[in-house]
């Protein structure tokens, strides 16, 4: 760009440099306004997948039994409705 400038301000009146200068700021310009939605992009991406990460977190912690939670495991009810457990209660 600095080049294109200089030979305006030697000769103001070349159409080459004028026409030269102008593309090579419209190029300039494009390529900043692309790498300016790629970093938009790539920020997008990263909260979609923090996103899903926390939603993927959130069911996990929806499986598991919260200390001093109520809800209980099958697993746990399978032991409380077995022979074994319902004789030991009895006892």
């Amino acid at each position: 760009m600095k080049a294109y400038e200089t030979a305006l301000q030697l000769r103001a009146d070349d159409a080459d440099s004028k026409f030269n200068r102008d593309l090579v700021k419209r190029k300039i310009d494009a390529l900043n306004q692309q790498q300016n939605q790629n970093k938009q992009n790539n920020k997008d991406q990263g909260q979609n997948k923090i996103s899903r990460r926390t939603r993927g977190k959130n069911q996990i912690n929806l499986k598991t039994k919260a200390p001093g939670s109520r809800r209980s495991s099958p697993e746990a009810n399978r032991r409380r409705s077995s022979p074994e457990a319902t004789a030991a209660a009895e006892r």
